[in-house]
């Protein structure tokens, strides 16, 4: 997910309106009250009785403390935009508008040995295969009931899923059932960008993924790994993993990050995997490289990171 900018917002306001974008009201309040104070300084916040105002050092201090707060618990709302409206100065309001998912709902049935893990209280973190994703995502970047109805009309046999060898993350058979989306007209939300917003407004983010609803609405709930964020490429480990065998194997001994709830880090550090497996030369900077990666997506996803192993 990315920080909603001005550019996305001058360049195409129409596609917006259909994505589902994640909204954070904490951290929106204290960019719009740093913004406010960078730009006519800490004196333009006083107390309404006798007019006293903070220094700017305690400003920078409780604007600090409070957005790290916000991102230690993020609380993070789906919202639609729903209007765009251009004010004096440069400033644009992004009107948004709440919207919720109805959980639990009813997942397809797969697998015996998977169902406690589909219980439908999961949006993303029961997903089985690499297509579910891409239909879930398909979804996030356009929410209508039409784009709902196409996605939960896909058929899906079980007896098909077990010709595949039972191994239900290998299919690309779309296991998908979007739940029923519901707005939230009633509790609107206004978000100012004022000039000086070109790289976005922290609190407001679009072109969310699968990893990104895992990790902010299940709270890491994930079928794959159980949340651990690294398995075994082996097939020989216990537990639900040992399902995963649509990429190419290398053996035990070895934890690549898990292609679910982990995201598109997975196939860049498989590849770093497979070529250590096979003996081919890693440095020292390429392998500090590839934990540099694997720990940036971790704390942006909210974990907390260690090493893998």
């Amino acid at each position: 997910m990315r920080p909603l900018d001005l550019e996305s917002i001058n360049e195409s306001p129409d596609n917006l309106k259909d994505q589902l974008l994640f909204y954070n009201s904490n951290l929106t309040a204290v960019h719009w009250i740093r913004k406010l104070i960078d730009r006519d300084g800490p004196h333009c916040i006083k107390t309404p009785k006798h007019g006293l105002s903070l220094p700017l050092e305690l400003w920078v201090m409780i604007l600090d403390q409070a957005e790290a707060m916000a991102l230690n618990d993020p609380q993070f709302t789906f919202v639609k935009v729903q209007s765009i409206t251009p004010r004096k100065e440069g400033t644009r309001v992004v009107r948004c508008v709440p919207q919720k998912f109805t959980l639990p709902y009813t997942p397809v049935s797969m697998m015996k040995e998977l169902d406690h893990h589909d219980d439908g209280k999961l949006l993303a973190g029961s997903l089985y295969n690499p297509a579910s994703c891409r239909d879930l995502e398909s979804f996030l970047r356009c929410a209508t009931p039409e784009m709902a109805a196409e996605i939960n009309a896909q058929e899906v046999n079980q007896e098909d899923i077990e010709e595949e060898d039972r191994f239900t993350y290998y299919t690309h058979k779309s296991t998908t059932r979007i739940p029923d989306l519901v707005e939230l007209p009633d509790q609107t939300i206004d978000v100012i960008f004022p000039p000086g917003s070109e790289s976005g407004i922290p609190g407001l983010f679009h072109q969310l993924t699968v990893a990104d609803v895992i990790a902010w609405v299940d709270g890491g709930d994930c079928w794959v790994c159980g949340g651990g964020r690294f398995l075994c490429p082996g097939g020989r480990c216990p537990g639900l993993a040992r399902y995963l065998w649509y990429f190419e194997r290398v053996g035990c001994g070895y934890h690549v990050s898990c292609p679910l709830c982990m995201g598109d880090i997975f196939d860049e550090h498989m590849n770093h995997i497979k070529c250590e497996h096979e003996n081919f030369p890693i440095s020292d900077l390429e392998q500090d490289e590839m934990e540099g990666k694997i720990k940036e997506q971790m704390e942006m996803l909210g974990y907390k990171y260690s090493p893998p192993g």
